[in-house]
């Protein structure tokens, strides 16, 4: 059977501290087994699975850092976020009665939205990123270039932070 494995990535600055971590999940097939996490993901987007998986991961983000917090003050923590979850009300509801029931989540995690999955509506999502952000929580928009965005999500999507994909930056 499959697994998911919780993996945190850190995120260095310039001067050596750490500026967030990233919660990612890794999915491991039998013994040893790694398949990759943008195949997974994107099943999961083709068959409707996408946001149960969200907010699944979104609820242990919440779980991992309220118990690193209780121990030393940590930074933020980065949550993925499909662009068919942030695209979808049902998603964004539960969402948001998960994340009402911890106060302080927002020192603890950011958002970013992923491009597995071309975003249509983008009024709408920008809608929802507000809300997001109203609720104090930074969005970004993840590794730009690698995916799905465009320039039009730049231009349409109000976010706090845009990490472009390294292939990008590199050329």
């Amino acid at each position: 059977g499959t697994s998911v494995r919780w993996c945190m990535h850190l995120c260095w600055r310039d001067d050596g501290t750490v500026h967030q971590f990233e919660l990612l999940s890794r999915f491991e097939y039998g013994e040893g087994g790694e398949i990759s996490p943008y195949r997974m993901i994107t099943m999961a987007e083709d068959i409707d699975l996408i946001g149960a998986f969200d907010l699944a991961v979104a609820r242990k983000a919440i779980e991992i850092t309220t118990a690193f917090s209780k121990e030393r003050p940590i930074p933020k923590s980065a949550v993925n976020v499909s662009g068919n979850s942030i695209a979808n009300p049902a998603y964004l509801e539960q969402l948001h009665r998960l994340l009402s029931g911890y106060p302080k989540a927002s020192e603890l995690i950011m958002f970013e939205i992923t491009e597995s999955a071309h975003i249509e509506d983008l009024e709408t999502v920008n809608a929802s990123i507000q809300k997001l952000r109203a609720m104090g929580f930074e969005v970004c928009l993840d590794d730009f270039g690698a995916g799905a965005a465009s320039f039009d999500y730049l231009n349409a999507l109000e976010v706090d932070v845009v990490k472009f994909d390294g292939p990008v930056v590199k050329r």
